[in-house]
């Protein structure tokens, strides 16, 4: 027991309040706010937009909520002040009694065992014809109905029996509590040693993850959209997975810096991942679990291998930053520059509302006796639409062009998820306690049949008590079940009438 004055506060209805209410409030502000481990662009741009508040938000750990310091120790004094609640109230029972708990305020002043029974909130008597051997027939009749029971030894003419059902139920509680505090130690494990980064990684190309001295290749990128709309219905990625052991942290702790440039690697793994079908790698030596790689999202930046232009009958195919000669005219062409979803910014400035290849745009520059032209932006989605960029950047609408821009082949980057969690077994351990422990509490509930047999003369007479923790009226069908059937069973031939526990005054306790 913790006994201590010390840990009062502790067990303050006040302090509990106040730690869920920062934890709750907290938990939400961390859906409002963006997380640098799910949508660190989504960070960059609120810091760029939100010139006061990000820095403070930042240095309080809010974009990194779930693994500041603050939100874990919350966590860890949430568990601690679950155990010291809980440590101080006297632990239930853990079988069976003959003075059970449940008793009527009354049966302390009284050693009677009839006494005590008559004062039970269900009670049932009746009396036998003759003497009959009864142990065998209770015993039945506990086990039919699924009770365990206990049995006392003959004393003054009495002999009892005690059954109960649902014993569990008084340890819901516990069981709900410990595996709450479980669940919160597998959230500590994960704040302390697990970790989630995002690794955006353009198709063909590679990238090396933050936490581990890995490189992941993205060999090939595939995505595929509903018919007649620009929604992708599936999207996938070939991944292959290096150790990159010459990889070395800097002194800032931050960048990665090669001791061994020709280092090739060791191959991890490699699979075509898809949305909830992640590669899994060990985490390494000492380290419990698996890294996974999930599929997350998917984009385009400005990078492209070609673009597609239509004049007249000829179709020029011009590489990024690269020119290109227009057949039967002395001009040249250079796309340098594409948006995936153009929109006009601030400023008149171009700009991508996102990365989704909704609005998919190219800026083009054009060459005539070496003189370069001012830059033109040509839309896919919108031939007739054509933009002229000054020095400034500032865009000016210009005359329809005669040529359109027939094609993209964009280099499209995929959004991977590297996460670890070594605390999800032990979180799932207590979901699972959690579950098991309110099932018990609030659904087996606890039920309690107290037989006496006194035996007066060449009869016996038997007074049955009952007890339930439900309510008196959802007990009483099944107690007048259990009484039929055990008045079968030893032979009553008379009965005095059941009562329910709004009759239980009496004038004298062994009246």
């Amino acid at each position: 027991m913790l006994q201590s004055k010390h840990l009062n506060l502790f067990r303050s209805v006040k302090f509990n309040i106040i730690l869920f209410a920062v934890l709750a409030s907290a938990s939400a502000l961390g859906t409002f706010l963006p997380q640098a481990s799910d949508a660190p662009e989504k960070v960059q741009a609120f810091l760029a937009t939100h010139t006061f508040l990000g820095p403070i938000f930042n240095f309080l750990g809010f974009f990194n909520l779930y693994y500041s310091f603050w939100f874990t120790g919350c966590l860890g004094l949430m568990a601690f002040d679950i155990v010291v609640c809980k440590l101080n109230k006297t632990p239930p029972d853990a079988g069976l009694s003959r003075l059970p708990p449940e008793f009527d305020p009354r049966e302390k002043n009284t050693t009677d065992p009839e006494a005590m029974l008559r004062l039970k909130p269900y009670r049932s008597q009746w009396s036998l014809g003759k003497k009959r051997i009864l142990a065998q027939p209770i015993r039945d009749f506990f086990k039919k109905w699924g009770y365990a029971w206990e049995e006392s030894e003959s004393f003054q003419g009495l002999q009892l029996w005690v059954g109960t059902r649902h014993r569990i139920q008084r340890w819901g509680s516990y069981i709900s509590h410990v595996s709450l505090v479980v669940l919160l130690l597998g959230a500590l494990i994960r704040g302390l040693f697990g970790f989630s980064e995002v690794v955006p990684v353009l198709e063909g190309r590679s990238r090396i993850m933050d936490h581990k001295p890995w490189e992941i290749y993205v060999d090939r990128f595939e995505v595929a959209y509903y018919p007649g709309t620009l929604n992708p219905s599936r999207f996938s990625s070939d991944l292959r997975v290096y150790e990159r052991k010459g990889l070395k942290k800097g002194k800032n702790g931050e960048d990665w810096y090669e001791e061994d440039p020709f280092e090739e690697g060791r191959l991890l793994g490699q699979k075509k991942i898809l949305v909830n079908d992640p590669l899994a790698l060990p985490a390494g030596q000492g380290q419990l679990g698996k890294i996974k790689i999930y599929q997350a999202s998917w984009g385009a930046g400005g990078m492209f291998r070609s673009v597609t232009l239509e004049l007249g009958k000829h179709k020029v195919q011009a590489p990024q930053r690269t020119r290109v000669k227009i057949p039967g005219a002395p001009i040249e062409l250079e796309a340098d520059l594409m948006l995936p979803n153009f929109t006009v910014g601030k400023g008149n400035r171009a700009d991508s509302e996102s990365m989704d290849l909704k609005n998919p745009a190219v800026r083009l520059f054009f060459y005539h006796q070496g003189q370069k032209t001012v830059p033109l932006w040509l839309f896919k989605n919108w031939p007739e639409l054509c933009f002229a960029e000054d020095e400034n950047g500032v865009l000016h609408h210009a005359p329809t062009p005669p040529f359109r821009l027939a094609a993209i082949d964009p280099i499209l980057f995929s959004g991977l998820q590297v996460g670890y969690d070594p605390g999800f077994p032990v979180v799932m351990t207590g979901a699972l306690g959690l579950l098991l422990g309110l099932s018990a509490l609030f659904y087996l509930h606890r039920r309690r049949v107290w037989v006496l047999v006194k035996k007066e003369g060449p009869h016996a007479q038997i007074l049955v008590g009952g007890w339930s923790s439900r309510g008196p009226r959802d007990f009483q069908k099944e107690f007048d079940r259990l009484m039929e059937d055990l008045k079968a069973r030893t032979g009553a031939i008379s009965e005095s009438a059941v009562v329910s526990n709004k009759q239980i005054e009496y004038d004298t306790i062994g009246g």
